[in-house]
């Protein structure tokens, strides 16, 4: 290695969307989905849709505050967006 006698060192730092930190509305949703089971935690009642990737809305329901769980079996696609309507938006995959 190269030895450093400089008290300061430049370096260009790029900032953009922080990976791996949530905003506090991010961190307080979760969204589950397995064997045809769509589970969501919120902190507050509001509706939620889930659509296809493609863009199709295949389920749309009003969630209490806490968890919910909805049986969507009809739902054939192996992932799915769920958006609530206080504005998150989660991609998940069964």
């Amino acid at each position: 290695g190269t030895v450093i006698e400089e008290d300061e060192i430049i370096a260009t730092v790029t900032t953009g969307s922080p990976v791996g930190i949530l905003s506090p509305r991010q961190a307080a949703v979760s969204v589950y989905y397995s064997h045809g089971v769509l589970t969501v935690y919120t902190p507050k009642a509001e509706q939620i849709d889930v659509y296809s990737f493609s863009g199709a809305r295949l389920f749309t329901a009003k969630k209490p505050a806490g968890e919910a769980s909805y049986r969507v079996w009809a739902i054939q696609e192996k992932a799915l967006i769920v958006r609530g309507s206080s504005g998150w938006v989660k991609k998940i995959t069964e």
